[in-house]
C-alpha cells in the first residue's frame, strides 16, 4: 500500500513539473522568436575631439529613445510587420579604451525574453489572429509596453517600482482585446515581463546619463592629465563584442554588427611612440602618398592584433574624422582616410563610411 501511495505521489509530482514547464515557456524552447538583428555599438570620444556629452544628450539619446517605442521586432511568418529587434550599446574612447565600460541600452535578449513570455501567454505558438490581439494589447497606443515605457521619453528618467508598474499594467488589461478575459495568472506573467524589461532599460539609460554628465579623462598616479585618444583600444573591445555575437545561438539568420565612432580618429594609444604606425596623426602628416598611408594603416591593425571574426558582417560609420578643436590640415585628410581604409580592410571590415550625424550611422 505504501509503495502504491509513493508511486502515485511521484507520478503527480512528475505531471506537475511537465505541466508547469509547458505553461512557462523558456526563451530556448519558445516558438515565438524574433528575426536576426543588427548589433550596434556607438563609441563616443571623450578626449575633446568631439563633444561627447552633447552628442549623447542632443543626438544619440533622442535617437535611441525613438527606437524604444517598439524595440523587440516581430516574429516571422505570423502575419505581422517585418521588423527586427534593436540591439544597441554605448562605450567610449578613453585613456585605455579596452577597459571602458560598455553600456547596454537594449539587447536582443530583451526581445527573446519578451516574445517567450508572449508565447506562453498565448497558450504556446499562438495563431496569427490570437497573436495580433496580444500584440495590440502590448504595443498599441494604449498597450502595456507603450504605457509602461513612456517614462523613458522624459528628459529626466524616474524609474517606477516593479509592483506599481505591474498593477498599472493589470488595470490596463481590464479594457483589452485578449488579456481582458485571460486568467489573472496569465495577466500577471506578461505584466511582469513587460515591467521588468522597461525598468531594466530605464536603469541602463540612467547609467549612461550619469556617465556623460561629466565624462572626464582618467588621470594617472601623479594626477597629471592623460591622453584620452586610445581609439584602437576601443576597436579591440569591439572585436570582443563581435566574437560574442558569433557565439550567440539565438539568431536565426545572418549576423550583422555595426560600429559607429564619433571621433577625430587621431589615435594615441598608451605607450605609442610618435613614429609608430599606430600614431594615425603622425602618419597622416608625414606620409608621402595615400598609398603609403594605407599601407601603414594596414600595418597598424596587424601590430595591434585587431581582427574581426568570420561569421559576422561588420561595417563601420565614422563621425568627425580629422575634425575637432585641433583638426588636421585639409590637404592631409586624404592621408588619414587612406590610413583608416587600410586599417579596416586588414581588420576584416568590408565596409566603412563617413556620416554627418549619429542619426545616419548604422541605419
Amino acid at each position: 500500500m505504501q509503495l502504491r501511495i509513493k508511486f502515485k505521489i511521484a507520478l503527480i509530482t512528475l505531471l506537475s513539473i511537465v505541466l508547469v514547464s509547458a505553461f512557462f515557456a523558456s526563451p530556448s524552447n519558445a516558438t515565438l522568436k524574433p528575426p536576426s538583428s543588427q548589433k550596434v555599438l556607438f563609441i563616443l570620444d571623450v578626449s575633446g575631439s568631439t563633444n561627447s556629452s552633447q552628442l549623447w544628450k542632443e543626438s544619440l539619446r533622442p535617437s535611441l529613445i525613438k527606437k524604444l517605442s517598439q524595440p523587440f521586432g516581430y516574429p516571422l511568418n505570423k502575419g505581422l510587420e517585418n521588423k527586427s529587434p534593436s540591439d544597441i550599446s554605448v562605450t567610449t574612447v578613453q585613456t585605455n579604451s579596452i577597459d571602458s565600460p560598455i553600456f547596454e541600452i537594449v539587447s536582443r535578449s530583451d526581445a527573446v525574453s519578451l516574445w517567450a513570455a508572449i508565447d506562453t501567454a498565448g497558450g504556446g505558438d499562438p495563431n496569427s489572429a490570437r497573436l495580433k490581439e496580444i500584440v495590440s494589447d502590448i504595443f498599441s497606443g494604449s498597450g502595456a509596453w507603450t504605457k509602461q515605457s513612456v517614462y523613458l521619453t522624459r528628459s529626466k528618467i524616474i524609474v517606477p517600482s516593479l509592483p506599481k508598474c505591474i498593477q498599472s499594467t493589470l488595470n490596463g488589461f481590464k479594457i483589452s482585446s485578449y488579456f481582458e478575459d485571460e486568467p489573472i495568472e496569465n495577466q500577471k506573467q506578461i505584466a511582469t515581463a513587460v515591467c521588468r524589461i522597461s525598468i531594466t532599460i530605464g536603469k541602463r539609460i540612467l547609467q549612461v546619463d550619469n556617465y556623460f554628465k561629466n565624462p572626464k579623462c582618467a588621470i594617472n598616479s601623479s594626477n597629471s592629465p592623460r591622453t584620452c585618444s586610445d581609439i584602437i583600444g576601443a576597436i579591440l573591445q569591439a572585436t570582443s563584442a563581435a566574437s560574442d555575437l558569433v557565439n550567440d545561438d539565438s539568431h536565426n539568420g545572418s549576423k550583422k554588427f555595426c560600429i559607429a565612432i564619433a571621433s577625430d580618429m587621431l589615435n594615441k594609444s598608451p605607450g605609442v611612440s610618435p613614429n609608430s604606425p599606430l600614431d594615425s596623426k603622425n602618419v597622416a602628416m608625414k606620409a608621402t602618398s595615400t598609398k603609403d598611408a594605407r599601407a601603414l594603416g594596414s600595418k597598424a591593425a596587424e601590430l595591434a592584433n585587431v581582427k574581426f571574426p568570420r561569421g559576422v558582417e561588420i561595417r563601420v560609420s565614422i563621425l568627425g574624422q580629422g575634425t575637432g578643436p585641433n583638426p588636421l590640415p585639409l590637404d592631409k585628410n586624404s592621408n588619414l582616410a587612406a590610413y583608416w581604409d587600410g586599417f579596416w580592410e586588414s581588420a576584416g571590415v568590408k565596409g566603412s563610411n563617413s556620416v554627418r550625424s549619429l542619426d545616419e550611422a548604422c541605419s
